[in-house]
């Protein structure tokens, strides 16, 4: 690490940083010329006679929240030596030639901590006018501002708001490209306006290995991210991959020495495919450095500012009024770098964009006010049952032997429930890896032709019709809370169009050398919320099944080979156990590795993309089978999704996806009135099929907004599969967007006035951002319970020891600092809370608690359950308790 100014000054030692990147922590002391930054012991009167030397030229400005920084842009190293008596160490100086496409300088600056966003945004963008000042004379660099816009002022965890503002921070941030788009801006800044990238990262189930905490190290305390706007930009024309090229060239904009300046983005699932119409503006890939940041650090949000330019940036005079231009005369354009030319363009853009920030709402979770009118899958079931026809004949012709399965029906079924139930799925899994043979004795897969065709990933297409207001960030962040075990990635160009996904599947992490990937495939589902034993026999299920044990074996020996490909030496940390996600589950297994010296980030993406479990094996028969039998164009669905740093990466595979479509006609933020593209593709005869419980809306409304999100999934086939089997599967892995984009009844449907006040309640919590629900069923709360479950935002902990239940809900507050709403019936019921009661009122933990209760004539009648409930636990209303009561007619008021 560099010495800072103190530590200088006192051991009088010079240290030499690597070329290009300039310490995070700059001084006055600092003196850094052209591929180099050092700190010397420097006297005052030195440092000024230096600054008046013809040959030098020093930039000297206070900014408040910044350090005052003295920059010395030297003509030679010569000059240097002559311009500081004092200096040392002359000889660690790197004079070599910067090449082409490397940034002159590399820096990070932390300005102070705000106590709002508006200073803080202030803070960036005068920081970001300095900027334009100090590197006037760079002819490229980068340079990124960063500030926690809110000093955290409690002890309660920040991390569940953090995660909130990572979707809601990018509704300020993708404002600003709005005005841009006019009809006034060149092109070149309507290129960098480019997109809205964000990333949250996943809880995973599954159980840590050494070998994948050595891989995952520069993640640690790092989470979601949201990005807005492009610094510099890589949009891959039709046809191009991602060469190693373009990924040095991106890796140039980066240093080790600044980890949180990173590269987002993502690529086709097939790079050498043309797209198709809908899937056009992507590009074959799409990385930005963003302009803007919301970052997730340590459980609180920093608010961030690259600012990117080169002398010799790709750009022209001529005026662009789309983004749908860009991407036309991309096409004949063989340079996909995009950026600034110098830096005060660079930094006015950067100022503009700060001018639009706002700062995050509050965190809310609303039902989603869609009307869905139609659902077409292509190919439809149908038409997919002919398709798997010739598929399973051509399989067949490789036998698969079984005779090295795992012997897992030697376990007795009780013992293995019981170690569940106790020590979960990693004492389950050293239950059956302990039999004979175990998990090893499995072995790899034996193929009586290892060229043959032994396994096809095939995916479907759903087009759901809809009206409505459909808010992108909404339904991401809808997705993160039903499955915040998933990465949740989103991409959203100028024009509207909204790539999102929630996807289990970690393609590869890597922090230095160390590197891990893992291996994914079979699908069985959850067993209903709190049912243990349920969720056991489905996954005992998966991991006895030949069939599935097949599919996964094919995944893992492909993922270990890949590795082998790019690393020294390779580590099967874990042979194979379950990845639990909310709705469904999943064979696992984990590698790990140490990276050839010579390996890059663009070698591992090229070795494991893509992987057997999303396209097949052997790799190239797989692609053939696609290219012929998908009859639509895949897109961004299945490939791979993640960041670059100057150390690090991490990438997901861009599975249970969706597309967004939006006019490129109407300008971005007004997604909801947008029409359905024309150009979206749906195939035709049997393969397009409306369902049955379509909601059909008014003519006018349709006529007026109808909009169209298309739904991706697929399933591996192997020897074996069944087309209703992998039907389901389908339908399985598109589920959480099914269910999320139900429609909701309206208020005045409620069939009587105690469903309508209970529906009235719940909505307006999560609309608060309250959405946590903590239920022990009563018959008196039935319209409660029955509200939470028809909310689709709703979740929901269920017990039927309300002592229990309280203690859970105190916890839960302890955690997120956000009450879950306690639901029980009334009477003792109530009662039963009073010592989670005394514990939250002691701790000052917000509680809310919502009883039913009685019509007043009904009350103190002698039974346990009519007791009074006004301020059975005394006077709260100055304490953090909210205690409401619904009664048989209305909502009582606050006890």
């Amino acid at each position: 690490m560099p010495l800072t100014s103190a530590e200088a000054r006192q051991s009088g030692t010079v240290h030499g940083c690597p070329r290009r990147h300039v310490c995070h922590s700059l001084r006055p002391d600092l003196r850094y010329t052209k591929g180099f930054c050092r700190a010397v012991t420097t006297p005052a009167s030195n440092s000024a006679s230096a600054s008046r030397r013809s040959h030098t030229f020093a930039a000297k400005q206070s900014v408040a929240g910044t350090p005052v920084i003295t920059a010395a842009v030297n003509r030679s190293q010569a000059d240097l030596l002559t311009a500081d008596s004092t200096s040392v160490g002359a000889e660690n100086m790197c004079s070599e030639q910067i090449t082409l496409g490397q940034p002159l300088i590399c820096m990070s600056t932390a300005l102070t901590a705000e106590t709002n966003y508006a200073a803080g945004v202030a803070s960036l963008k005068a920081a970001a006018k300095d900027v334009a000042i100090r590197y006037q004379h760079y002819s490229s660099g980068v340079v990124r501002l960063e500030i926690v816009p809110v000093a955290s002022q409690n002890n309660v965890s920040s991390a569940s708001v953090a995660m909130s503002d990572s979707c809601t921070i990018a509704k300020g941030l993708d404002r600003p490209a709005v005005a841009a788009r006019t009809g006034k801006a060149s092109k070149r800044q309507a290129i960098i306006d480019a997109a809205t990238g964000v990333l949250l990262p996943r809880q995973s189930s599954a159980p840590g290995t050494a070998g994948a905490a050595a891989a995952e190290a520069a993640t640690a305390g790092v989470g979601a991210v949201a990005g807005a706007g492009a610094a510099w930009l890589w949009h891959g024309r039709s046809g191009q991959p991602l060469s190693s090229e373009t990924v040095q060239e991106m890796s140039s904009f980066l240093s080790p020495d600044h980890p949180r300046l990173r590269v987002l983005g993502g690529t086709r699932f097939n790079t050498s495919q043309p797209p198709h119409p809908e899937w056009a503006g992507f590009g074959s890939y799409c990385f930005m450095l963003p302009r803007l940041e919301m970052l997730e650090v340590s459980g609180c949000t920093m608010l961030s500012c690259n600012i990117a330019w080169h002398a010799q940036a790709a750009h022209t005079d001529s005026q662009h009024t789309s983004w749908q231009a860009h991407v036309a005369e991309s096409q004949d354009n063989c340079d996909s770098s995009r950026g600034f030319s110098s830096v005060q363009d660079a930094v006015a853009h950067a100022v503009a964009a700060l001018d639009g920030v706002k700062a995050p709402a509050v965190p809310a979770a609303p039902a989603l006010q869609v009307n869905r009118h139609s659902v077409a899958h292509t190919p439809d079931q149908e038409g997919w049952s002919r398709l798997m026809q010739p598929l399973h004949d051509a399989l067949a012709t490789s036998v698969i032997h079984t005779d090295r399965l795992p012997q897992f029906n030697q376990v007795e079924p009780d013992i293995a429930r019981a170690e569940y139930e106790v020590n979960g799925q990693e004492g389950l899994d050293q239950l059956l890896a302990a039999l004979d043979g175990g998990f090893e004795g499995a072995g790899t897969a034996l193929l009586e032709e290892p060229s043959a065709l032994t396994k096809v990933v095939l995916a479907r297409r759903s087009n759901v019709k809809f009206s409505g207001k459909l808010d992108p960030l909404a339904l991401l962040h809808a997705l993160q809370e039903r499955d915040p075990r998933s990465y949740q990635i989103y991409l959203q160009l100028p024009d509207g169009t909204c790539f999102l996904g929630s996807t289990p599947e970690q393609l590869y992490v890597r922090s230095g050398s160390h590197v891990a990937s893992e291996a994914v495939a079979a699908t069985r589902p959850r067993g209903p919320a709190g049912d243990v034993e349920k969720d056991f026999w489905y996954a005992l299920d998966l991991l006895r099944s030949p069939k599935d044990h097949v599919e996964f074996t094919l995944v893992r020996d492909f993922v270990r080979d890949a590795l082998l490909e790019v690393c020294s030496q390779v580590k099967l940390d874990t042979e194979k156990s379950v990845l639990k996600q909310a709705a469904v589950q999943h064979l696992y297994g984990r590698l790990s590795g140490t990276l050839k010296s010579s390996a890059h980030d663009a070698q591992l993406l090229a070795a494991l993309h893509p992987t057997p479990a999303v396209c097949g094996r052997p790799r190239g028969a797989a692609k053939d089978v696609l290219a012929s039998r998908e009859i639509f164009d895949r897109g961004f669905y299945s490939g791979p999704f993640g960041w670059l740093s100057g150390s690090a990466a991490e990438f997901v595979v861009a599975i249970r996806s969706a597309l967004i479509h939006a006019d490129p006609e109407v300008p971005l933020g007004s997604l909801q009135t947008r029409h359905s593209s024309s150009s979206q593709a749906t195939g035709n005869g049997s393969n397009n099929i409306s369902s049955s419980g379509s909601v059909k809306g008014n003519g006018s409304a349709t006529a007026a907004a109808m909009h169209t999100i298309s739904l991706y999934a697929g399933v591996g086939i192997v020897k074996g599969s069944t087309p209703e089997t992998e039907w389901q599967e389908l339908e399985l892995k598109a589920r959480q967007f099914q269910l999320l984009l139900q429609p909701v009844p309206p208020l005045p449907a409620s069939p009587n006035v105690n469903l309508l006040s209970a529906r009235a309640l719940v909505e307006e919590l999560c609309r608060l951002g309250l959405n946590t629900f903590a239920i022990a069923p009563g018959s008196r709360s039935s319209a409660l319970t029955l509200a939470v479950a028809m909310h689709p935002r709703a979740r929901v902990m269920t017990c039927i020891d309300e002592r229990s239940l309280g203690f859970w809900a105190v916890g839960h507050a302890r955690a997120t600092g956000l009450p879950a709403a306690v639901i029980t019936s009334s009477g003792t019921a109530v009662a039963n809370l009073l010592p989670a009661v005394v514990e939250a009122s002691q701790s000052n933990i917000p509680m809310l608690l919502i009883t039913a209760d009685r019509p007043c004539e009904m009350r103190d009648t002698g039974a346990n359950q009519t007791i009074d409930q006004v301020k059975i636990f005394g006077d709260t209303r100055a304490g953090p308790l909210m205690c409401l009561r619904l009664t048989m007619w209305s909502l009582s008021e606050a006890c």
